[in-house]
């Protein structure tokens, strides 16, 4: 009895969850989410049946994070719950997510793997979809049949389809129908038609595809002849075509057809009466809407949107009240309505009946209170919106800026989190229209600035300021921006230019614009008359009327405002009075105020005054002041003093309280003789003042009493022997150095990816991955590392761990170096003995007593250097094999080029190939039983020169990219002598030419130029490319479809996978290496060198890095317009500032260059000189811009630009004022400005500002000022007048002294620390140093040298010259040397000189000592002491201490911030087994010193600097360097 009883509670308890679930299926399928859970919640007992069933109405509605939370909670899944989890992935594109389900499930069913080939199908990841319809088990079912076809068809791949349909055992009509949609869907009609006409069977559905592809083609005839040939057309096939008529507005042909509809659901009633809504047919449509025998939300929805649309909002509202259904859209369309018509109260009448509101519903009422000017109302609405977008925010900010409330609008836009251009459009625009021209301008500037590209209404509103403001350079800019943009010049923008050039006086340019415009408008002749007139050329805008007439453009009032001005500037009263005549008769405008003051005005300077006044007397308006205004002008010129007082009486009447009204009046009745001043009111106007006497003129520069006379050097009066030596090169007792490319080489990834190995000048820097810090370096190399490669893991799993810390390192010391990289540790050197360019490592086992052992070979790049270099056709570059294992080179050469060429190797190390010219070399490496003669090698050729290559990771594939821009993909090489298959005839092989080992040659083309690099990914599914476009090219193999990741922004070098496949890199030529997350690649951490030099003609030679002296940092120029702050004592990045915003792409030709770079010997204050360069006599631009210093080093707030400081003339220095705000900018013009920082303001946001502005300008005998520099007290300013020197008074800016000439224009000038002397440094056809005395006018000493750069100390009397070396023979201006000398101002002989190289495009400085340095070295120097810098032409730099001759010396390692990580140290031998041992310490001694001929060739490395004097080392390099002048005296 129990027994039963319980199984009857059982058996009621699994009814009710039977019922539960069929009451939450019924939920979830009619869209009833909430209720659905709901109901679920509630349930007191639940089967898996219940959670599959809320699994998949979670995931039908688009809650996938919430149908994964509840898979993942499911007490027991089975597969239906599985393939419910995948599904939801699939539909919503989470291919990984679906991936990674599949892989985890149990057990799988049909369904399971036709679920997986529909998700990769859709994704168009064909591959995946075919291999795992490939894998699948057993028999494959017609479903799963049907994925695999449709996701070929869809993607476009047609043959594939019919292939695998005819493939299918027992294909079914929707197999037949798959294929047919794809071909449809892609507009491929003619092969769709065919492939319908050879099915073996058809649907419905198949007809109705063919007659929708029609459709959607456009082509209704054949849509209608098809149409005839249905044999039983459904609803479907009718109301298909019936669309394409209604979409195609064929009305007539629409309701001819409906009309022979046989049977009419209430879809083709809504497609008809869209059809003449869409007309704007209202009598047909609403005829037709009455006739509707059943009628749904859409048909009531779509009458009420129509008489919206039509105006009838009455009838729009009648009609919602009688709609039976509660509509949300046929609400909205009527508040819209009413909003456009300002019927803001009925509008929020419904506004506020709505239950639920979306953002439109939001954003029409709160328009529609700004249309109405109900500012205060719109903002409350505003702040009660939930869920603000965009478009909110931009209509609130046009609203106040529309109603001249721009801080409100400004305040507003400033809270947005993210801005598109309509958002700065409408502040800019607000700016425009309230006058706020220049605020305007400047946040064009912010916009670009922020990265969002302005469009056709952004440069409109611009150059309408631009017009305002009257600014011709500024309007050439926006013109040259708009063209370069790709908008053509339509009316608004066409408009905005003409007036711009207009009010510059340009109507050349003007009018330029006018012929060129896409379409006049009435805007355009009216702006282009308009332009005319106030030009004064009257004649012209005659000419233009005639012409708008001819044109049958009718004029309206303002054209004859136009015209009427222009008569009356020009004298032209006769013909004024005919236009003004024919307003009325011939074009039946009445003439408003302006026309009258217009006639007023061309009356009264004809001196008609009377004609003037009886014209006023006549006018149908009341005159307004303007009328009144104009006759009191002409009465006062014509001295009409009774006509004159009537005028001025109207006058003040109108503007009481305007008070140049009466001072005109007053000075008409002085100059009448009349003293009786016209009152305001009752209260006497107070009398004009009496003539003062004037003040005299002073002049701008006041000479001083007592010139003295200008005085010669004494160079040239006296012989100047060099009978001493010149000093002992220092040893440089702290030296640092640092700059070094990260770029130069492909970097590495350690074997577990956690390390990043980058060829850094000599030495190896180890970075961390995860961190981007310096883990430590490797230094060793006697010349700069080429290459550096991870040890290949063999198949021991042990010695795979182990292997993990060790690499190989090539250089151009000919060495190959092996490394314990986690210790830092030398262990090992192979000596090749030639410059080595590039090496591979490939994987190779070699037999050795019937065992395969692993053993290293290096296939290395090198240079011969006993072949000449001048000779063209040398073959210098060579392939060679090393036995690293042995220690020397085995077999014989490899290749031999005329350059050494990068090896490329595959990743199993079976291939390996360089690019030589216009041919791919590719060996056969056999990495079994290796013997070099068994290395087997083919030739792929091609039409243009290649420049990299990449092997696929697991097919016989490789990728070769030329300088083109085109990457050329053999498939199946060396099948023919690698193989020894018999190779496929030539008519079978696509795109291979001649007799190349390939079985078919593909193109891609993106790059338009060179392409950099290639990468196949580690799947081989993907290729990637790179160049100099900054962007990364994804290339999908199998489809050829690409896709582009992160913009770089700068030229792309290499790219690098890593063992770890979520992380790669790619080198930048901006000197940095970019850690990628991967597949996505998204940039993880960047490793940031000093910026490389710019290479560009346009640039001056003299070098633009400017130098912070007190935070020890460089400031270098980018190619990004940017200056990168590099502090030179810790070797890194500090910061970037934008000077200039970039809109370009690495490809395009630089257009601007920033010329200058000037820091205040404080870092407190920054000047950058940018160029903009000319493009086809259009844009040309200096701009001056003054920076203040932020809270930490190198960051600057940018405080003041001007534009042309020195009208179109270049700046050729600036200098700032030591302990002041004052600074100075020469230029190539012939004047000088000094600049001084104006007291602090506060902002609109409360925060302190202050600008520059110029006090004073200077020039002498309109001579070019080459140079400028403040003393080092501030109290003397010199300015370089060509080679004249003169000193001023800064504060006074007076004239106090003009020092003798120098030989030629001087290019740099410097006080030399406190003391009165001056170095000057001339770099012409006759270089000269000179040192010259400011206390008495006179020169020091000289030498005629030629120097490439110097500088000054800012606390000693000393100062250093880069002087330059000859160039080497055969060699190019970047290599040429150079040497540092150091000079005390009071004696001509140096005190000491360093060799360096690279000095071509060098600089040096002077920097505060840095006490981290040396503490020992710190206490002899004392505390005023500094340190000299050289930054050579590849901006690699060292800093010493040039004073200091002992040989101690400290390691740069002190000075980096080196992230410590030390694994434990791992031997050599474990690794690779049994070898002969290795006497490590004979190898790491350091090799003796013996020293060079040439001891200038190095830079500070090794044991060069222990050098013995420069005069005993290089007598004729002297004999060329100093010239010894005879004496003679003038």
């Amino acid at each position: 009895m129990a027994a039963a009883k319980f199984t009857g509670l059982a058996s009621a308890a699994e009814s009710a969850v039977f019922r539960g679930n069929q009451e939450l299926t019924r939920l979830a399928r009619s869209g009833q989410l909430a209720a659905a859970r709901r109901l679920f919640n509630e349930m007191p007992r639940r089967n898996t049946v219940s959670y599959n069933a809320m699994l998949s109405a979670l995931a039908r509605h688009g809650r996938l994070a919430d149908a994964r939370r509840l898979f993942d909670e499911l007490p027991r899944r089975n597969t239906v719950s599985w393939n419910a989890m995948i599904s939801a992935c699939s539909d919503h594109g989470r291919v990984a997510d679906a991936r990674e389900l599949f892989g985890a499930m149990p057990a799988r069913d049909n369904f399971s793997w036709t679920l997986m080939v529909s998700c990769y199908a859709r994704a168009g990841e064909l591959k995946l979809a075919r291999d795992t319809f490939d894998r699948m088990p057993g028999e494959k079912c017609a479903a799963c049949y049907n994925a695999m076809i449709s996701g070929y068809a869809k993607n476009g791949r047609f043959d594939d389809a019919v292939t695998l349909l005819r493939e299918m055992p027992a294909p079914d009509i929707v197999s037949w129908n798959s294929v047919l949609v794809g071909m449809t869907r892609d507009g491929k009609m003619a092969r769709a038609v065919q492939f319908f006409d050879k099915m073996p069977q058809r649907d419905m559905v198949s007809w109705n595809l063919i007659l929708d592809g029609y459709v959607r083609a456009g082509d209704l005839d054949a849509a209608s002849g098809f149409f005839e040939r249905i044999p039983s057309p459904n609803v479907i096939s009718w109301v298909t075509l019936l669309n394409g008529y209604c979409r195609a507005e064929r009305i007539g042909e629409a309701r001819e057809l409906f009309d022979r509809m046989p049977e009419c659901n209430v879809v083709s009633w809504n497609v008809m009466l869209g059809g003449y809504v869409r007309l704007s047919n209202m009598e047909e449509a609403y005829k037709l809407f009455t006739e509707m025998p059943d009628k749904n939300s859409i048909s009531w929805t779509t009458i009420i949107s129509a008489l919206v649309h039509a105006g009838k909002l009455q009838e729009a509202k009648d009609m919602l009240n009688k709609m039976p259904f509660d509509s949300f859209a046929a609400k909205t369309a009527l508040m819209h309505g009413y909003v456009q018509s300002k019927m803001v109260k009925d509008a929020r009448h419904i506004f506020d009946g709505l239950e639920v509101r979306d953002a439109v519903c939001w954003n029409t009422m709160i328009s529609g209170y700004v249309h109405c000017g109900m500012l205060d109302e719109a903002m409350v609405l505003f702040q009660q919106m939930p869920n603000k977008d965009m478009v909110s925010w931009n209509t609130m900010i046009a609203g106040y800026a529309h109603d001249g409330q721009m801080r409100k609008a400004v305040s507003i836009f400033r809270k947005m989190n993210q801005r598109n251009a309509v958002s700065w459009n409408s502040v800019i625009s607000g700016f425009v229209q309230n006058g706020l021209c220049v605020e305007a301008l400047q946040h064009f500037v912010l916009m670009a600035r922020g990265g969002k590209m302005p469009d056709w209404s952004t440069y409109a509103c611009c150059l309408s300021a631009c017009a305002n403001l009257a600014d011709l350079q500024a309007g050439r800019q926006f013109h040259s921006l708009v063209v370069r943009s790709g908008y053509i010049i339509d009316s608004f923008s066409g408009n905005a230019l003409i007036s711009a050039y207009a009010k510059c006086g340009r109507m050349l340019e003007a009018r330029q614009v006018f012929d060129e415009m896409a379409g006049q408008d009435i805007v355009s002749w009216n702006a282009l008359i308009d332009g005319y007139a106030s030009n004064g050329r009257g004649a012209e805008v005659i000419s233009v009327f005639q012409e708008m007439e001819a044109h049958d453009v009718r004029p309206d009032e303002v054209t004859f405002v136009g015209v009427l001005s222009a008569c009356s500037h020009a004298g032209l009263v006769d013909e004024g009075l005919d236009f003004f005549n024919s307003m009325t008769k011939d074009y039946s405008l009445q003439p408003v105020a302006e026309h009258y003051a217009c006639m007023v005005d061309l009356l009264g300077r004809a001196g008609r005054l009377i004609e003037a006044f009886e014209l006023i007397q006549g006018m149908q308006i009341q005159p307004n002041a303007g009328v009144w205004g104009a006759m009191l002008g002409a009465c006062r010129v014509h001295k009409n003093d009774e006509l004159a007082h009537a005028a001025a009486k109207k006058l003040i009447e109108l503007e009481p309280h305007k008070t140049s009204n009466y001072v005109l009046l007053s000075n008409i009745s002085a100059e009448a003789g009349r003293h009786d001043p016209p009152t305001r009111g009752n209260r006497p106007l107070c009398p004009a003042s009496s003539p003062q006497t004037p003040k005299p003129y002073l002049p701008l520069f006041s000479p001083p009493s007592r010139r003295p006379p200008l005085l010669r050097p004494h160079f040239l009066a006296r012989p100047k022997t060099l009978d001493k030596p010149l000093g002992d090169v220092a040893a440089a007792a702290a030296m640092i150095t640092g700059g070094q490319s990260y770029v130069s080489a492909p970097p590495a990834f350690s074997a577990d990816g956690r390390l990043l190995l980058v060829c850094s000048g000599r030495s190896v820097s180890v970075f961390s991955t995860s961190t981007g810090m310096l883990v430590s370096e490797l230094e060793g190399h006697e010349g700069d590392v080429t290459a550096v490669v991870v040890v290949p893991p063999p198949a021991n799993a042990e010695a795979v761990a182990k292997l993990a810390t060790y690499c190989w390192t090539a250089g151009l010391d000919g060495e190959l170096i092996y490394w314990d990289f986690a210790a830092a540790e030398l262990v090992r050197k192979v000596h090749v003995g030639l410059p080595v360019h590039s090496m591979v490592i490939p994987n190779i086992t070699r037999t050795v007593k019937s065992t395969e052992v692993y053993t290293p070979f290096a296939f290395v790049s090198v240079v011969d250097t006993t072949k000449p270099a001048d000779k063209k056709k040398a073959l210098r570059g060579q392939v060679r094999i090393y036995d690293l294992t042995k220690g020397r080179q085995v077999g014989c050469l490899l290749a031999e080029t005329r350059k050494p060429e990068k090896i490329v190797a595959s990743v199993s190390g079976e291939f390996l190939g360089i690019a030589n010219k216009r041919q791919l070399y590719i060996w056969s490496i056999p990495t079994e039983g290796f013997k070099p003669d068994k290395i087997r090698k083919i030739k792929l050729c091609h039409t243009k020169n290649l420049t990299t290559l990449a092997f696929h990771p697991s097919e016989r594939t490789v990728a070769g990219g030329d300088s083109t821009g085109r990457i050329l993909i053999w498939r199946g090489f060396g099948k023919a002598k690698f193989s020894g298959a018999t190779g496929a005839g030539n008519e079978d092989r696509d795109g291979v030419r001649g007799q190349d080992d390939a079985d078919i040659c593909t193109t891609l083309h993106w790059h338009s130029s060179e392409v950099k690099f290639l990468k196949f990914a580690s799947d081989g599914a993907y290729l990637f490319s790179g160049g100099m476009e900054g962007v990364i090219v994804v290339w999908h193999l199998d489809s050829g479809k690409k896709r582009y990741k992160p913009r770089l922004g700068s030229p792309l070098m290499f790219f690098v996978d890593s063992p770890d496949s979520s992380i790669s890199c790619v080198s930048c030529t901006s000197n940095q290496v970019h850690l990628l997350k991967m597949p996505n690649m998204e940039v993880l951490k960047t490793i940031s060198g000093i910026k490389l030099p710019i290479s560009s003609p346009d640039l001056s030679r003299r070098d633009v890095c400017g130098f912070d002296y007190t935070n020890g940092l460089v400031a270098i120029p980018t190619e990004d317009y940017c200056i990168q702050f590099y502090s030179l004592f810790e070797n890194t990045e500090v910061s970037e500032v934008q000077v200039c915003e970039r809109n370009f792409q690495p490809v395009d030709d630089i257009t601007m260059s920033i010329s200058l770079v000037s820091l205040s010997i404080g870092g407190d204050f920054m000047c950058t000189v940018d160029v903009k360069l000319p493009e086809e006599e259009l844009g040309g631009l200096i701009t001056l811009k003054f920076w203040n210093h932020g809270s930490r080093a190198g960051q600057f707030h940018l405080s003041t630009v001007i534009y042309e400081p020195h009208s179109d003339a270049g700046i050729s220095a600036v200098a700032f004022r030591p302990g002041k705000n004052m600074a100075v900018s020469s230029s190539f013009g012939g004047n000088f400005k000094v600049w001084v920082q104006s007291s602090s303001l506060q902002s609109s946001e409360g925060k302190s500002q202050s600008g520059w502005r110029c006090q004073s300008v200077g020039s002498y005998k309109k001579k070019p000022m080459t140079a400028a520099a403040f003393s080092g007290d501030g109290s003397v300013l010199a300015v370089a007048a060509e080679s004249v020197i003169t000193l001023w008074d800064p504060d006074n800016n007076a004239l106090v002294g003009v020092i003798a000439e120098a030989l030629s224009p001087i290019t740099k000038l410097s006080f030399i620390g406190t003391s009165t002397y001056l170095m000057s440094l001339s770099q012409s056809s006759k270089p000269q140093v000179a040192v010259w005395n400011a206390s008495n006018l006179s020169m020091q000493w000289s030498y005629t040298l030629s120097a490439e750069a110097a500088c000054c100390s800012s606390s000693m009397s000393e100062f250093a010259v880069l002087s330059l070396l000859s160039c080497p023979e055969g060699g190019t201006p970047a290599e040429q040397d150079g040497v540092i000398l150091l000079f005390d101002a009071e004696n001509s002989s140096p005190v000491s000189s360093f060799s360096v190289k690279k000095a071509k495009g060098g600089s040096i400085a002077f920097v505060k000592d840095d006490s981290s340095m040396d503490a020992h070295t710190n206490a002899t120097r004392g505390e005023e002491a500094s340190l000299l810098v050289y930054v050579n032409g590849s901006h690699e730099y060292v800093i010493f201490d040039p004073r200091n001759n002992e040989e101690s010396q400290i390691s740069k390692h002190t000075q980096k911030n080196i992230q410590a990580d030390e694994p434990a140290r791992i031997g050599y031998a474990s690794i690779y087994g049994e070898l002969p041992k290795l006497e490590l310490k004979k190898e790491v001694l350091d090799i003796p010193f013996i020293p060079s001929e040439r001891p200038w060739e190095t830079i500070f490395t090794g044991s060069s600097h222990v050098l013995p004097p420069l005069t005993k080392l290089c007598s004729a390099f002297l004999a060329s360097l100093l010239e010894k002048r005879p004496v003679s005296n003038e």
